[in-house]
């Protein structure tokens, strides 16, 4: 399976969120290697891409309401929390309007 779809060029879809890496690009994330085992504290760029789209939850939830507007490490381990201005920049460097998380 894929790590994520764009559906009409404008519509991000992705199971777990965002980077921990301001910088990301969807040519970043189509460059990594998806036939092997998921990584969980990566070292490499492509790792911590991949681990992150994978585990990262946004915030705030409804499970977890305390805003958040940055980012910061995951209590569980893998991935990052990351907030509203991650997810604006996220989506004005790649020309994307809307993030879909299909983990929730």
């Amino acid at each position: 399976l894929p790590l994520s779809a764009l559906i009409q060029e404008r519509i991000f879809v992705c199971h777990g969120g965002l980077f921990r890496n301001e910088n990301v690009r969807l040519d970043h994330i189509r460059m990594i290697n998806r036939k092997r085992e998921p990584p969980l504290e990566g070292t490499t760029p492509e790792d911590r891409i991949y681990e992150d789209i994978l585990w990262s939850d946004p915030r705030p939830t409804a499970t977890y309401p305390r805003p958040l507007r940055f980012k910061r490490q995951s209590d569980r381990g893998a991935g990052c929390e990351f907030g509203q201005l991650v997810t604006d920049r996220f989506c004005a460097i790649n020309q994307i309007a809307l993030i879909v998380r299909s983990h929730e």
